[in-house]
């Protein structure tokens, strides 16, 4: 668990308490490059305004990517073998950002508070903060609907979870920010057909991938019209042992 001295003559920081190390970085640089490089386990179409559920084994990698047009994917996680341990999307924006970038990590809620997962790769990395101080893969937006919610807990029941176990997730490619008077804005992106994410699991992960949040659409007075859906593709990747030997095996 994270500790950090308070001071009560100064504002109360949050936030990370140092930028990722090297070795940090380079860890996760090598286990992504030993998953992707592996065999992929399975692959998985999660259509548009529906949710997939899966589960990914401790240092497995899972890839979303848009195979179709742009759409944001809405991430939830628990942990396997604690169903009461689950992603906080308040946890993670304090630790990391409002939006995430690659080495941010995706932490669980009170008591547990530890990362569950790391997002390893974007295709999108450089896209940063625009000039409407928006960005990319927000944990901002929560769910706000009881459709969304009913139908996320009919996916996931199958593996023991309840209506009172669905939280907010990670919004992956959603492109939103706050404005000036920090209310919060979401815009049409740039993302597109072929790209893609990636996180690596830090425990045995539940995960569920949603897609009723539409991340291409126009406006007008004020609403947004136009909405488009489409869907996702969920890819999942571990190390081959068979390789992971050939790399490691001694020369003859």
């Amino acid at each position: 668990m994270l500790r950090r001295k308070i001071s009560l003559s100064q504002p109360r920081s949050y936030g990370k308490q140092s930028e990722p190390s090297l070795a940090f970085k380079t860890d996760v640089g090598d286990r992504r490059w030993k998953a992707v490089m592996g065999e992929m386990t399975s692959e998985i179409v999660c259509e548009a305004q529906s949710v997939k559920a899966f589960t990914l084994e401790k240092g497995q990698l899972c890839r979303i990517r848009l195979i179709e047009g742009s759409q944001v994917a809405t991430v939830n996680f628990w942990n396997a073998d604690n169903k009461k341990e689950h992603f906080s999307q308040g946890l993670t924006r304090i630790y990391n950002s409002t939006h995430l970038k690659v080495f941010d990590q995706l932490w669980s809620a009170f008591p547990h508070v530890r990362p569950m997962a790391t997002f390893a790769f974007d295709t999108n990395k450089s896209y940063g903060i625009d000039a409407d101080r928006a960005g990319l893969h927000d944990v901002l937006r929560p769910i706000s609907e009881k459709r969304v919610f009913d139908e996320i807990t009919k996916v996931v029941k199958d593996y023991g979870l309840t209506l009172n176990d669905v939280h907010d997730g990670w919004n992956a490619f959603c492109c939103s920010g706050l404005s000036d008077t920090h209310e919060y804005f979401e815009k049409s992106n740039t993302t597109k057909k072929g790209d893609y994410v990636e996180f690596i699991a830090e425990m045995n992960l539940i995960v569920a991938v949603s897609t009723f949040v539409c991340a291409t659409f126009e406006t007008s007075d004020g609403e947004r019209v136009g909405e488009e859906y489409f869907p996702v593709q969920i890819e999942i990747f571990q190390e081959s042992e068979e390789k992971d030997e050939e790399i490691n095996g001694d020369d003859e």
